[in-house]
């Protein structure tokens, strides 16, 4: 897997930690998934697209679509808990 600048994977790594003060904005699954799609996208911005192999596109469109619900749903749930904090 290509590698990531570092700001990026320590911004995933940090949304996916809870602490003291704010719960996890990503699960452990969404980090995951984003961070393979992060490593794609390093991959696309180096390379020409006759060097991209279609199969593994189409494989990481698949992910992307099915990482979709799962990166709504954390974000809606980092979302109620904003909105408990300010009218609590």
């Amino acid at each position: 897997m290509a590698s990531l600048d570092p700001w990026q994977r320590r911004l995933l790594d940090r949304m996916a930690i809870g602490t003291e003060t704010r719960p996890a904005v990503l699960s452990p699954a969404v980090r995951l998934g984003l961070t393979e799609l992060l490593a794609f996208r390093h991959v696309v911005r180096h390379l020409y697209a006759y060097e991209l192999e279609a199969d593994r596109v189409k494989l990481l469109l698949q992910r992307a679509i099915a990482l979709w619900p799962q990166i709504t749903a954390d974000l809606e749930s980092f979302q109620a808990w904003l909105e408990e904090l300010v009218t609590a």
